[in-house]
């Protein structure tokens, strides 16, 4: 039992921190699981890793599902539980704490000041992100070629993201 409960605890300590640091939506926080997740603790093979982010991606709520992914395979349900709860909690908490106080904060020049560097470095981290996940999922020319058309399409048509990635579930079928 020492066992699960330290399981359980870092799963908690481990999604209590991600969720408080996240910034710029989803995306932004894939950079901080995966260091957390495969590299600090080893619960999930890089493989593991970008199975759970693909599933995340053709399914709604991406955060949600890759915690969940990562409790569960570190933990069973109890573990699914646990993570996903932990990486809701800060935010939830920050909501509740700050509501009172919105007009303040917004009008705040530190609170502006604050949000205009974070905004720039959010951009980094998904570039960092996008540049790693490429160079591991883009293994192939014909992958390297549909990110490029799938970019083109996201830029110049406004295409709606969900039917790449159907698309792209629908070629790798075709491809084998």
């Amino acid at each position: 039992m020492p066992n699960e409960l330290t399981s359980h605890l870092e799963l908690a300590i481990a999604f209590l921190k991600m969720g408080a640091l996240i910034f710029g939506g989803g995306f932004a926080i894939i950079a901080l699981i995966e260091t957390e997740v495969v590299t600090g603790q080893g619960w999930l093979t890089h493989k593991e890793f970008l199975d759970g982010l693909a599933l995340g991606q053709v399914t709604p709520g991406p955060i949600t599902i890759m915690a969940t992914f990562v409790g569960y395979k570190v933990a069973g349900l109890t573990g699914a539980l646990v993570a996903t709860l932990g990486i809701y909690t800060p935010g939830i908490a920050l909501v509740i704490l700050t509501t009172r106080y919105l007009n303040r904060i917004q009008n705040s020049v530190w609170a502006r000041a604050f949000l205009s560097g974070i905004k720039p470095a959010t951009v980094g981290i998904l570039l960092a992100v996008s540049l790693r996940l490429a160079m591991t999922m883009l293994p192939e020319p014909v992958g390297v070629a549909f990110a490029g058309i799938s970019l083109f399409i996201l830029l110049v048509f406004k295409m709606e993201a969900w039917v790449l990635i159907l698309a792209g579930g629908l070629l790798g079928l075709i491809l084998g």
